[in-house]
């Protein structure tokens, strides 16, 4: 986990962590019989951010606790589920 979680309770992270595993879990169980493609193409190389700027740091934490993306997130997986 890189910067942005710094700040975070290890105990918090650890949770979040165990949660998308269970989800991910329930999800390959769900589908196990179903064959996906890739729908995107994925770059040669990944370009990491360097240099990040405080105020996109702040951006960057905003955009991650916008109750109304976690609503709508929530909403989507009960619809799939």
């Amino acid at each position: 986990m890189a910067n942005p979680c710094q700040l975070w309770d290890h105990n918090v992270i650890a949770n979040v962590l165990m949660a998308c595993i269970i989800l991910h879990n329930m999800v390959i169980e769900g589908e196990e019989d179903l064959v996906l493609e890739l729908a995107i193409e994925l770059p040669d190389k990944i370009q990491l951010m360097k240099g990040l700027t405080f105020a996109k740091y702040v951006e960057g934490t905003n955009e991650i606790e916008n109750q109304q993306a976690h609503y709508n997130l929530k909403n989507y997986l009960i619809d799939h589920l």
